[in-house]
This record gives structure tokens, sequence and C-alpha cells, in this order.
């Protein structure tokens, strides 16, 4: 099971486009996803412990707490076990929105998670594109998206981004969030281009009370900021994070 909430999106630039509606999706772990994830936070903390130079602790963290980001997609990521209810969900919601000739975009930043998504949603005959897809590949694969009306998911890590116009989809999901807003938004506008004569709904899929929380209120500080400055999201790419709302995280 799992619940959302939405929320709207002015768009001030490209006004002839259809709206973006986003919803966030909130899934509740498993006690086994529970235990792991506790699991890695501590042992985070413990290789953290020696560290007393402030910057060297934020990126040595912000390298670790891709674990932690890998434990709410999969246990797969972390593990032996297949376990994900982030999985699940997405196929609960892939069962509600997938009809008449809807089609759908799944990022994750994780080439592995984009291979577990294309084997367990294999009902669907998704295309998968990832950094390993060759050029020649990926076009195939995005025209037949495109074009063929029996694919109606692409699932890519990041390699499908930047770039490249899907507008026969109309919903974005994101597995995971980046931490860059420029990142999230170059995802989102494979689907909001030209081209698109439908709504767009990007929904966003956040394990409650993890990283993935954590992540979406930066991102919507960054886009607050981003707002006050003429819309740069570029400049605001970078992770502003603290020591003290790491430890926070962590414990």
């Amino acid at each position: 099971m799992y619940e959302y909430m939405i929320r709207y999106k002015k768009e001030e630039i490209l006004d002839q486009l259809p709206p973006k509606l986003y919803e966030d999706v909130f899934i509740t772990f498993t006690d086994k996803e529970k235990e792991i994830y506790k699991n890695v936070q501590e042992n985070i903390l413990s290789e953290l412990k020696e560290l007393t130079i402030d910057k060297k602790y934020i990126n040595d963290a912000l390298v670790k707490l891709v674990r932690l980001k890998q434990v709410c997609d999969s246990l797969e990521l972390v593990s032996d076990l297949k376990i994900s209810s982030k999985t699940e969900t997405i196929k609960e919601l892939l069962q509600d929105i997938l009809q008449d000739d809807s089609k759908v975009i799944i990022f994750t930043q994780f080439s592995k998670y984009a291979e577990i998504l294309n084997r367990e949603l294999k009902e669907y005959n998704p295309l998968l594109v990832t950094g390993d897809t060759s050029l020649e590949d990926r076009k195939k694969r995005m025209d037949m998206f495109m074009e063929d009306s029996e694919h109606k998911i692409i699932v890519s890590s990041d390699a499908l981004s930047f770039g490249v116009n899907l507008y026969r989809a109309n919903y974005v999901i994101h597995a995971d969030l980046p931490w860059s807003l420029a990142k999230k938004i170059q995802r989102e506008d494979r689907a909001h281009r030209h081209g698109q004569t439908k709504n767009v709904t990007i929904y966003q899929m956040l394990v409650k009370d993890s990283v993935d929380e954590y992540v979406l209120k930066t991102l919507m500080r960054k886009e607050k900021l981003s707002d006050a400055i003429l819309g740069d999201s570029e400049r605001l790419s970078k992770v502003r994070i603290s020591k003290a709302e790491i430890n926070k995280l962590l414990k």
C-alpha cells in the first residue's frame, strides 16, 4: 500500500505546454528493510567517526549515503535479498495509470536498479536504456517507445536524462531522486517538451523516514532559492548540506 500528496508546479516559461502535476508517493518499509537500513546507517556513522575535518566528513558522507539510497530502492542492490517495497509500489502504480495510450518513463540513478525494474516489469514489455546501451541500440529503443504501442514503459538510468524527446510519455516516475535540481528537471523534460499535448504527471517515489525524504526537502529548498535568482537551477546543482544535517539523517 502507498499514499501520496499532490502538488502543482507553476510553469513560467513554456506556457504553450500542458502543465506538470507532481505526486509524492510515500512508501513504508517492511521490517526487514527497516533492519537493514538501520544497520547501514550505523555502519556509515562508524566509518565517519574518525573524521574531524568537516569538509572531508561531508564529502565522504555524501558518497556513503548512496548505500542508503540503494536500500530504499531494493535490498538486491546491497545484498542477495530480492525485497523491494518500492518496486512493489511502482507495480501497483502502473496498474492504475497504464491505460489507453499512456506511456511512462522510469528514471533511477542506478543502472542495476534499472535492470531490476526491467526484469520485474516484464509484463509491460519495457525497454531498457543504461550507460552500457550502445548509441545505436539506444536510438532503436527510443524509436520503439515512441512508435510501438506494445512498449508502454522505458526504464532508464540517467543516460536518457539529457537531450532526447520522448513526448509520447505522459508520466515520469522518479524511482529515486538525484541531489541535483537541474538533473531532476532534465529528467522530467524528456516528456514535458515540444510535441506534448497531455498533462505530464511526475511521480516521486519516497520511502518514509528515509534519505528519500531528505533529498526531496533538499531539492525543494533549492527550487525556492532558484526561483529567487531568476530560475537558474544550473547554479544550484551542487549539494549543500552541513555536518549536523548529515548526523541527524544518519541517526
